[in-house]
């Protein structure tokens, strides 16, 4: 029997071919031993049906949220937790792009018992924005004697020199910006 090249017909194809010939299977003229195979195709149909069940348990609920976000955004960053009184959640970073700078935003996400619910602030970054026209090149979290700080790494895009912005979160929508 020539090798069998199923090229572009998928398994359940396949199997439903073999199925609605029973045992009288023919590939290309030749006959297939699908009387003896009887648990191969069963498996076979098994993979199929748990493969398409997989397919279907990985679509997102947060799917069009995604698809919706602005092409701008280059990236947003989880940068901590906070807490002011009964409300909690956490901050995060947002860069916007364009051909002639990077606009960086803080948001405060509140989240509820089901998850994020709202943004209850969102504040630009004004020290990064009136310093220059800058690119951010890198963003770390770190501590310094105990304070949880943000650097960012800028590229002054008119001269390349370089320069970092340090931000500290002081409180819902408060915030400290040094750039060195």
């Amino acid at each position: 029997m020539p090798d069998i090249n199923f090229g572009r017909v998928g398994w359940l194809s396949i199997i439903q071919y073999e199925l609605d010939l029973g045992n009288h299977v023919l590939w290309q003229g030749y006959p297939c031993v699908a009387k003896e195979m009887p648990m191969l195709r069963l498996f076979m149909l098994l993979l199929v049906v748990c493969a398409s069940q997989a397919q279907a348990a990985k679509e997102s609920d947060h799917l069009t949220s995604v698809f919706n976000l602005s092409p701008d955004i280059y990236d947003v960053k989880g940068i901590g937790d906070w807490r002011k009184g009964e409300a909690a959640g956490q901050v995060r970073l947002v860069i916007a792009r364009s051909n002639k700078r990077d606009e960086v935003f803080l948001q405060w996400v509140q989240w509820g018992d089901k998850g994020p619910e709202k943004v209850s602030a969102t504040l630009p970054i004004k020290e990064i924005q009136q310093e220059a026209n800058f690119k951010i090149t890198f963003i770390r979290r770190e501590t310094v004697a105990g304070v949880r700080q943000l650097v960012l790494g800028l590229k002054n895009l008119y001269d390349k020199s370089v320069a970092r912005a340090i931000i500290e979160i002081e409180g819902v929508g408060r915030y400290r910006c040094i750039i060195r």
